[in-house]
């Protein structure tokens, strides 16, 4: 994101955090939610790792078969992907909580890939009991 189009997204009241946030005010358990601005700069390179990282880039799209479109995941798959996701963190985070001084985290969730929707459901299962029996 540019600095010129995050000032129109600022500008904008950062739509469409404002929803998301709500709904994730909603779910049982979660108490406290906070935002924060990430700042990224360009990394600069020297000509030996710019061509390095091409010819990696290259490789790995040749090898992956970039060319050919992705069939669409089934939509309950990718939902039991999401909780599955979402269940596991929540126990890691349980986990760290038991072993005592935790007031604060920060995660990430990459099977819901920017869908809002999925990321509630992700965050549900998070936040749901966890069974210790279960994987």
């Amino acid at each position: 994101l540019t600095q010129k189009a995050f000032g129109e997204w600022e500008k904008d009241g950062f739509a469409p955090e404002a929803a998301f946030l709500e709904k994730l005010k909603a779910i049982a358990g979660v108490t406290a939610i906070e935002t924060q601005t990430y700042t990224l700069e360009e990394v600069k390179l020297n000509k030996k790792d710019i061509k390095k990282a091409q010819d990696k880039k290259e490789k790995e799209e040749a090898e992956t078969g970039k060319d050919a479109p992705k069939a669409p995941e089934d939509p309950a798959k990718k939902l039991k992907k999401v909780v599955k996701e979402g269940g596991k963190r929540g126990v890691e985070i349980e986990g760290a909580a038991d072993m005592g001084g935790l007031q604060f985290f920060c995660t990430a969730m990459d099977t819901p890939e920017g869908d809002l929707e999925l990321l509630v459901e992700s965050m549900k299962a998070m936040n749901a009991k966890s069974d210790p029996t279960e994987e």
